[in-house]
């Protein structure tokens, strides 16, 4: 009886210290942290180019996901050839910044990167801007014998032709101060020959206020003989004269000779 009682005892025991261990090992499963899994990501590339090579400045690109994040492409200005590795899978948008000398019919380009694929974006085309022409300003006559010279805002749209020249005398706001002006104009004006024109002539002075010339009125014609047109380098030349008649605010007649124009439009 004694020895049937002993191995309950020791049945019961071994019971209790198993659920024990049970209970610990759950508990430590419980208070373990969780096991976060990070995303794996199968990337892509870019690759392209540019024409001419050395037209852009820069090239970046920004994620739609994250517009924040802008990284720069890898450009080679010898070649022109760009690219950009291990991109995440997404759109994104490459941004061509050309040199001044350039011009692209865009500079933002909308690109689908997906995994474990290059996406070839093909060669960008950028325009070699035409430089700007040199500003040669010269619009001068003999007004009753004395030289005027003026630098001059031109305008010629294929017929119709506008010189404007300005030129002030003494210092603005103070006594003696004076402002000049001079406008030619001449419509139809195709090719080279003579055409009829009209002209003015405006002076200011101190407290006089305008006092204005002109070839419109009665007694008063104006010339022009236009010599050369140059569309390509948009340069326009040529003479006139005029008898200027008053027509506000003063008297006498004025006369215009050896006039000669070589502006830019």
């Amino acid at each position: 009886m004694k020895r049937i009682f002993s191995i309950l005892a020791l049945l019961f025991i071994s019971l209790t210290a198993c659920k024990k261990d049970r209970v610990s090992k759950d508990t430590a499963v419980k208070d373990a942290d969780p096991i976060v899994q990070e995303p794996v990501f199968t990337y892509g590339n870019l690759s392209g180019s540019i024409y001419p090579a050395g037209a852009a400045e820069k090239i970046t690109l920004t994620s739609d996901s994250d517009p924040n994040v802008a990284a720069v492409v890898q450009l080679d200005p010898i070649t022109g050839n760009f690219s950009k590795w291990e991109l995440k899978p997404g759109t994104y948008h490459l941004i061509v910044l050309p040199k001044s000398s350039y011009a692209l019919t865009t500079t933002d380009y909308s690109i689908q990167i997906t995994e474990g694929e290059t996406t070839a974006v093909g060669t960008i085309i950028a325009e070699e801007k035409s430089p700007e022409p040199d500003k040669t300003y010269s619009f001068s006559y003999k007004l009753n014998g004395s030289r005027e010279s003026y630098g001059d805002r031109s305008t010629y749209n294929g017929t119709d032709l506008k010189i404007t020249g300005r030129r002030s005398e003494g210092t603005y706001q103070k006594l003696g101060y004076a402002t000049f002006e001079t406008t030619l104009s001449v419509t139809g004006v195709t090719e080279p020959g003579d055409y009829d024109a009209k002209m003015t002539y405006v002076t200011t002075k101190g407290t006089i206020g305008y006092r204005t010339w002109g070839s419109a009125a009665e007694g008063g014609s104006a010339k022009v003989t236009v010599t050369t047109i140059d569309p390509v380098n948009k340069k326009i030349s040529g003479s006139f004269t005029a008898t200027l008649v008053p027509i506000a605010g003063t008297s006498g007649t004025l006369n215009v000779t050896e006039g000669t124009f070589n502006i830019n439009y």
